[in-house]
């Protein structure tokens, strides 16, 4: 299975391509029809009845809209928690904001509720579970629970990851490999709708573009067992050295042990540098002091 905006991928390869040319089935985005039917058939099975109006207003909110079948699913889970007795009203609907606004709403409601301190770790937690589309949309990105932990105050951490997860804006998983909790947005809508995550990512791209590259480092420092090599040297320590120190970003354990590393390894060889030097000078005025000493005794003779 394969969305369409990463369609490109596999076609680069010839034989893979081919594959794709010859046994490609579009899976197009559902009719009008099909969309009510997506409605009304999971509702009548639990015996839930719909007000005359909602089923058409629904439609007409997330026909060809990107990302309509999440939006969907998310507005009726909340319409559904709504409910009148067994009735799905026109008003539960309008009050969480409808379609396209049940999860940005939801978001903004659970992100209102929070403190100084929590709306801050928000923003660094959101910003790591974003995937930059270069030339294309931002997506989801899966991210290991440990490598948010290490942001801040975990307890902190634990809370904003607890709130947005009871509300289903956040998934959890584990690992295909390693079976380490990993965290993801639930809706990849909610990156295109959230107006302050939006904010957030238009005036932070470059300072996350600099994280991923600071933490890919990091990732391969540490799978060839933090070789020295591997650490940042020359004008790469100095640019991340200095961008560390402006950027609104935190950075996690890995990328700030890391980082620490590159620094330290930096520091020490400077100084062994002016050891040497300062050695070399001393044997240079030793030399120079021998020679003015043989000098006079020559002269003398």
């Amino acid at each position: 299975t394969l969305r369409a905006d990463f369609y490109h991928g596999p076609l680069l390869y010839a034989d893979f391509g081919e594959l794709i040319r010859t046994r490609t089935e579009i899976v197009l985005p559902l009719s009008a029809s099909e969309l009510e039917e997506a409605i009304t058939g999971p509702a009548g099975r639990v015996g839930a009845v719909i007000e005359d109006g909602l089923v058409d207003q629904i439609v007409h909110d997330v026909r060809e809209q990107p990302g309509a079948l999440p939006l969907l699913q998310y507005a009726l889970t909340e319409l559904f928690e709504r409910r009148e007795g067994p009735m799905l009203t026109v008003a539960a609907y309008e009050e969480i904001g409808g379609t396209l606004g049940a999860l940005a709403r939801r978001a903004e409601e659970v992100f209102r509720r929070f403190n100084d301190a929590s709306r801050q770790m928000t923003q660094q937690i959101f910003l790591r579970l974003v995937t930059l589309g270069e030339g294309q949309e931002d997506t989801r990105r899966r991210v290991l629970q440990n490598e948010l932990m290490s942001l801040g105050d975990p307890r902190i951490v634990e809370d904003v990851l607890d709130r947005f997860g009871r509300y289903r804006l956040l998934t959890f998983d584990h690992d295909d490999i390693t079976r380490t909790a990993t965290v993801e947005v639930a809706h990849e809508a909610l990156i295109r709708q959230w107006e302050p995550l939006c904010d957030w990512l238009n005036e932070s791209r470059e300072d996350l573009r600099l994280e991923r590259r600071l933490l890919h480092a990091a990732d391969e420092w540490n799978h060839f067992n933090r070789d020295r090599s591997y650490l940042l040297q020359g004008t790469r320590l100095e640019q991340f050295r200095e961008w560390a120190q402006s950027t609104s970003l935190q950075l996690n354990e890995v990328e700030q042990t890391f980082l620490s590393a590159s620094i330290d390894e930096h520091d020490a060889q400077v100084e062994a540098e002016k050891a040497r030097q300062a050695r070399e000078h001393a044997l240079e005025q030793r030399n120079a002091k021998f020679l003015r000493a043989l000098v006079a005794v020559m002269a003398v003779s």
